[in-house]
């Protein structure tokens, strides 16, 4: 038997608006529920927040588990100037090499591009997955504790500023503010968010 669902009805372009980087939609989907018939639209916008949720979830599903239950992973979370690292793998590398000398490794990361509507200042929020860091290993590389209501309060304007390193304590603290967030780009062929590629191991 045919299994029945959506139905592909049309797809336009769309003419939404938006402002301070977000992307506008460049078409519409329309679909029509073969059981129902219940009729609805999604845009290029939905599927590409779609497909980032899904790079995002592996990550903290993967990682998650490591740091939170077996604890031997730590994940960095930090804001980054797009201004002083306007490619993002530059900072990456810069980061390997920071962790490294402190006797540890990167095993991932993912990275999501975002903005300031207040101060329209372009940066990206980072996550990355090292080998589990012992305390002093954190103080030696100047890690704090992760403050959720601390991330928009980083002088990310400053010129002397180049990142905060923060360590996670709660598997769901910075998911749960990236999760939602609008796809961001300033220039076309921009990527609105990555990773490192890895394939996660079961």
């Amino acid at each position: 038997m045919k299994k029945r669902g959506p139905i592909f009805i049309e797809k336009h372009p769309s003419t939404d608006n938006d402002n301070y980087g977000h992307v506008n939609p460049r078409w519409l989907k329309h679909f029509i529920d073969e059981i129902t018939g219940e009729k609805y639209t999604i845009s290029d916008l939905e599927e590409k927040k779609h497909a980032r949720l899904l790079k995002l979830q592996a990550f903290i599903d993967h990682y998650g588990y490591l740091c939170f239950e077996k604890k031997t992973v730590t994940i960095l979370t930090c804001v980054v100037s797009q201004s002083r690292f306007p490619k993002i793998n530059s900072f990456f590398e810069n980061i390997k090499k920071k962790v490294l000398r402190h006797n540890s490794r990167v095993l991932d990361y993912y990275w999501q591009r975002d903005s300031s509507e207040s101060s329209c200042n372009n940066h990206y929020h980072v996550l990355i997955a090292v080998d589990r860091l012992s305390d002093v290993q954190l103080k030696k590389l100047g890690v704090s504790k992760y403050i959720p209501d601390e991330i928009n309060t980083l002088p990310i304007l400053s010129n002397a500023y180049t990142f905060k390193l923060q360590y996670m304590v709660k598997e769901f603290g910075m998911f749960q503010y990236l999760k939602d967030k609008e796809i961001i780009i300033h220039n076309e062929n921009e990527r609105s968010y990555g990773g490192s590629q890895k394939k996660k191991k079961k």
